[in-house]
């Protein structure tokens, strides 16, 4: 993809155009932080973006079941908080995959998790091992976080600093190698997203 960060791991990406409109879709099983991934996103937007809407879906089963979660940001409002085309996918698994590659708009970009999915990078998709990547780190959970990273070193719709500040906020109240973890995975991220 063409639209990809300019500044390093540290600093700012370069702000998203005056206008926009970014259907997200992030999907996967239970247990992968689908659901905290979409709030995430959200909530970094709060100060920035004038329109968000966050839908999460997910089954009873509490891990493993089926689960997404649809982000839209615009500049203008939004007409329905749910989409079935998407301008970016995080798709962390291969169920996800088979189900939603197909919903991706013209131009826009999909992230697989290729630790969990059977899909080659190419144009309009960017594979990452984000599992593997974070066993390295220490706790698979952070898979989530590290695709966020990717797809914001990828994506100009929010700066690094707003989801630096997200995840201290949703975070907080957590222990405070919860929040540098995650920061962490962040960060690795938009090292792997900027390759």
């Amino acid at each position: 993809m063409k639209s990809r960060a300019t500044k390093s791991v540290s600093g700012r990406s370069p702000s998203r155009p005056k206008e926009f409109f970014e259907r997200i879709l992030i999907a996967g099983a239970g247990g992968q932080g689908i659901i905290v991934l979409g709030k995430l996103i959200a909530v970094s937007a709060l100060k920035t973006v004038p329109h968000i809407t966050c839908f999460p879906n997910y089954g009873a089963e509490v891990r493993g079941g089926a689960s997404n979660s649809q982000v839209i940001l615009s500049s203008r409002e939004i007409g329905a908080p749910i989409a079935d085309r998407f301008e970016s996918l995080i798709l962390m698994d291969q169920e996800s995959a088979d189900n939603y590659l197909g919903s991706l708009a013209a131009g826009g970009l999909t992230l697989v998790n290729k630790s969990r999915c059977r899909v080659k990078s190419s144009d309009s998709i960017l594979a990452l091992d984000a599992s593997a990547e974070a066993e390295k780190m220490g706790d698979a959970r952070v898979a989530n976080l590290i695709m966020l990273g990717a797809w914001i070193a990828r994506k100009p719709v929010l700066e690094v600093d707003q989801v630096e500040d997200g995840i201290r906020r949703m975070f907080g109240g957590k222990a405070l190698t919860l929040v540098e973890l995650n920061l962490r995975a962040l960060r690795r991220g938009l090292e792997l997203g900027e390759c």
